[in-house]
C-alpha cells in the first residue's frame, strides 16, 4: 500500500492530492498494477478515474465520512464504508438518497471517538 503526502500553498491548504490519486488510479488500472482500490473522499473529483478503473474491470471501493459523502462516486464503486458520527448520515444524508447505494456500510463511530476541541 502506497500513501502520497501532498504538497502545501501559501495559505496551508493542502494541494494535488485529488490529481494525484485520479491518476494513480487510472494509470494502475491501466498498467494491471492493482486488482481493488480503496479510496476516501469526500467529494466527487475522483469519478472520472474511478470510471477508468472500471472500464479496466478494477474494482474501487469507497470509503467517506458520513458529513461527507459522495453520492455520484457511491454508485460507481463495488463497496461503500461510511464512518458515521452522531449518526449524522443515518439521520440526515440517507434520508434523502433516492434509493440505497448497493454495498453500503455504515459504521457508527459515536463513543469510539474522543472529540478534542482546540
Amino acid at each position: 500500500m502506497t500513501f502520497f503526502k501532498g504538497h502545501f500553498s501559501g495559505s496551508g491548504k493542502e494541494k494535488g492530492i485529488d490529481v494525484h490519486l485520479a491518476v494513480d488510479l487510472a494509470l494502475g488500472a491501466a498498467t494491471n498494477a492493482y486488482d481493488q482500490a480503496a479510496i476516501m473522499t469526500g467529494d466527487a473529483d475522483l469519478l472520472y478515474a474511478v470510471e477508468c478503473a472500471k472500464q479496466f474491470q478494477k474494482a474501487v471501493h469507497l470509503v467517506a465520512f458520513g458529513s461527507r459523502f459522495p453520492l455520484a462516486i457511491s454508485f460507481q464503486t463495488k463497496k461503500k464504508i461510511v464512518f458515521d458520527y452522531h449518526r449524522f448520515f443515518v439521520r440526515s444524508v440517507a434520508p434523502r438518497l433516492r434509493g440505497r447505494p448497493k454495498g453500503l456500510t455504515v459504521r457508527d463511530l459515536r463513543g469510539r471517538l474522543k472529540v478534542r476541541h482546540v
